[in-house]
């Protein structure tokens, strides 16, 4: 769930004061959590609106933070120390301010990532945001798996669930989560890149509706229904090679990484990156199964293409781990088609 888009007057910046941006920025630079709280939480006594805060300075640092990695000017260490600094900066906000915000009563919303998504730093703003609106939000972090959904769903019987993913090949989880909140009657919410701006993806996984950047999360809540009906399967030969392909994307995806490693004329730094990438390739591939959207493997593939050439890799690298898929999926005819047609 993208919310790092504060809506229309509130861009990154705006309301923050002389300075606040370049300060947080600093401090995020050279990794100093307590010095970037301090930058975010004087922002808020000289004025600004914690929407402010959260775009202005945690989400912009953060959009920062990618671009930095996507062009291998920052290693995956030092990008993980700095979603680290944002996600305390947004948890000292949510300290200060939920204790200034009404709450409403009624039952509280399930704020989560999907199983496998680790990026869980826009599920955590969304909870700060929601309840500095006076929302009940019980955030249950990353890598939430569908079991323990399930107890979460039992327990707190919540007023909706809303799941967050930004890689495409968290995709095929958010499925499993949209079935179990919804075998039990709770609508489900559901946002983050991995979705298309149409919403269209977010339909065919059976969501009771879809935030995009910039939309007012908590309206879209209270126009939930209180109660949806169980998910209806979804058909196709695609949805049902997905499910396969699922159930053995480990043994998949270390065959395909074991044949790049076999390749000894690869420059070794920038094949480990493109190795790294794997796995959420083949779950790319199983989500464009599921959803019959091809769309996801061609996202897929500039992305990998983009990650090799920002680190010096040839492009005959990245063909072989489309090919050594291929060889992975040669019983699947509609993953067949789709690779196909990526080519």
């Amino acid at each position: 769930m993208t919310t790092t888009d504060a809506g229309p007057g509130t861009g990154p910046g705006a309301g923050l004061g002389d300075g606040a941006t370049e300060r947080y920025w600093a401090a995020v630079d050279t990794g100093d959590a307590p010095a970037a709280r301090d930058v975010a939480l004087a922002a808020l006594d000289a004025g600004a609106t914690l929407p402010q805060v959260l775009d202005g300075l945690v989400g912009e640092a953060q959009r920062r933070v990618g671009r930095l990695w996507e062009r291998a000017e920052w290693t995956v260490a030092r990008e993980h120390g700095a979603t680290a600094v944002g996600e305390f900066v947004v948890r000292s906000l949510r300290e200060r301010t939920r204790h200034g915000a009404h709450t409403r009563g009624g039952r509280p919303l399930l704020v989560l990532c999907a199983e496998r998504e680790w990026h869980a730093l826009p599920a955590l703003m969304l909870s700060a945001r929601l309840e500095h609106e006076g929302h009940p939000v019980h955030y249950l972090g990353a890598d939430v798996s569908t079991a323990v959904l399930q107890g979460a769903l039992m327990e707190t019987g919540p007023r909706a669930v809303l799941v967050s993913a930004s890689l495409s090949s968290s995709l095929v989880y958010v499925r499993r989560h949209v079935e179990a909140a919804r075998a039990v009657r709770v609508p489900v919410v559901v946002g983050g890149s991995a979705f298309d701006p149409a919403g269209a993806r977010a339909r065919r996984l059976g969501a009771s509706a879809w935030v995009g950047p910039g939309d007012d999360t908590g309206a879209v809540v209270a126009a939930l229904p209180t109660s949806v009906p169980p998910a209806e399967d979804l058909p196709g030969p695609g949805a049902r090679e997905a499910d396969t392909l699922m159930a053995s994307h480990a043994a998949v995806a270390g065959d395909v990484v074991a044949r790049m490693r076999a390749d000894r004329t690869a420059n070794r730094n920038a094949l480990e990156a493109i190795v790294d990438q794997v796995p959420h390739v083949v779950g790319s591939l199983a989500a464009a199964l599921l959803l019959d959207d091809p769309r996801i493997v061609d996202e897929s593939g500039v992305w990998l293409r983009e990650v090799a050439s920002a680190r010096g890799c040839d492009g005959d690298t990245v063909s072989a781990v489309w090919s050594s898929l291929e060889r992975q999926v040669a019983d699947f005819p509609c993953a067949r088609a789709l690779l196909a047609r990526r080519a």
